[in-house]
C-alpha cells in the first residue's frame, strides 16, 4: 500500500506516520487511498523541502480537524517538538513556545 493520503475537509495530507486509536481506526479504502478520520497522532519529519509545509501549512490543518497529537522531528537540529490540544493559538514557526521541545539523543 502506497502512503496514506487523509483527508481533513478540503484538504489531503500525507503525514510520514500517522495513527489511530484502535476504536477509531477507519477500515483502509479500497480503491482511492484517502481515509476521512483524523489521525489522533500525526509526526512529520522536517527537512529543508518540506520545512514549510509541514510547519506553517500542515499544522494549522491538523489543529482544525482535531488531531490530538503532533510531533515535529527535526534531524538537523535533533528535536522532536510535541504538540498537544487545548493551545490557544496554533503552533507555529514564531510561536515554539506552545510545544514541548525535546532533544533527541543518539
Amino acid at each position: 500500500m502506497d502512503e496514506p493520503e487523509v483527508k481533513l475537509g478540503e484538504n489531503i495530507l500525507v503525514p510520514d506516520p500517522a495513527g489511530w486509536k484502535k476504536e477509531g481506526l477507519p477500515d483502509l479504502p479500497e480503491q482511492e487511498n484517502r481515509i476521512s478520520v483524523s489521525p489522533d497522532w500525526v509526526c512529520e519529519v522536517l527537512s529543508p523541502a518540506t520545512v514549510r509545509t509541514d510547519r506553517v501549512l500542515k499544522m494549522p490543518v491538523n489543529a482544525k480537524f482535531g488531531v490530538a497529537s503532533a510531533w515535529l522531528i527535526d534531524p538537523t537540529f535533533k528535536t522532536l517538538e510535541a504538540f498537544r490540544p487545548g493551545r490557544k493559538r496554533i503552533p507555529s514557526r514564531d510561536r515554539p513556545l506552545h510545544a514541548l521541545v525535546r532533544p533527541c539523543r543518539s
